[in-house]
């Protein structure tokens, strides 16, 4: 399994996680959605891969903004973030 079809099961664990949250706000709803988004958008663009330290933050302060609340997504979260400085984006 390459690094990039990692990162895409780790996204969809992370969907999952998502629709099983129940007491998510909508502010946070929309951070993830907005963070996934970015993260799918940096993957589809296969002719960028520089690294992209704005979202790998990005990433991890979704994760922060987690830690208490919900840690096993702020778990996945984490590991998406670790993928992304692997592969490099």
């Amino acid at each position: 399994m390459t690094s990039q079809e990692k990162l895409q099961a780790t996204l969809r664990e992370l969907e999952q996680e998502l629709t099983n949250l129940e007491a998510l706000d909508a502010e946070g709803r929309l951070l993830l959605l907005k963070a996934m988004g970015s993260i799918q958008a940096k993957l589809q663009a296969t002719d960028d891969t520089a690294v992209d330290p704005a979202l790998i933050d990005q990433v991890h302060s979704v994760a922060r903004n987690f830690e208490a609340t919900h840690p096993t997504l702020s778990a996945v979260l984490k590991q998406i973030a670790e993928g992304l400085a692997q592969m490099g984006i």
